[in-house]
């Protein structure tokens, strides 16, 4: 007989995130090149109707050593405002995940702060699930 409460994992985890019948593992590439202290938009996708999207995780590199910034916006509203050297790393899924409904918008955005032009690859993972 299994021990503990049953609904312990439901009861913790925000907006559980299994793969099942009806979701899929999404993934999402793109880049920008950025002038010296110019801000640009390095990935930006709008949910499609009759899915949402569970954020799971942001990943934006570049060859640029200085200090750079980096947003992660829902709909112009900013989730997060890190500032990164090289490489970041924004793993929302060991918290649960950010999720975002049908017809938002998210965007990744950039500002190099180096006095060169460098380009800027982000990726961003999550599970897209159809609304059924």
């Amino acid at each position: 007989m299994a021990k503990g409460r049953r609904d312990y994992t439901w009861g913790v985890l925000q907006d559980s995130i299994q793969p099942g019948l009806y979701s899929v593992d999404f993934i999402k590439v793109d880049q920008v090149y950025l002038g010296s202290i110019e801000t640009g938009s390095a990935l930006s996708y709008t949910v499609p109707e009759g899915y949402k999207l569970f954020l799971l995780g942001v990943y934006v590199t570049t060859g640029s050593f200085a200090v750079n910034h980096c947003r992660v916006k829902r709909d112009g509203a900013y989730l997060s405002f890190l500032e990164f050297e090289v490489k970041h790393e924004l793993n929302f899924g060991t918290y649960g995940s950010v999720s975002y409904e049908p017809g938002k918008i998210l965007t990744v955005e950039v500002t190099n702060k180096d006095d060169r032009s460098f380009w800027f690859y982000c990726t961003v993972l999550g599970v897209l699930e159809e609304l059924v």
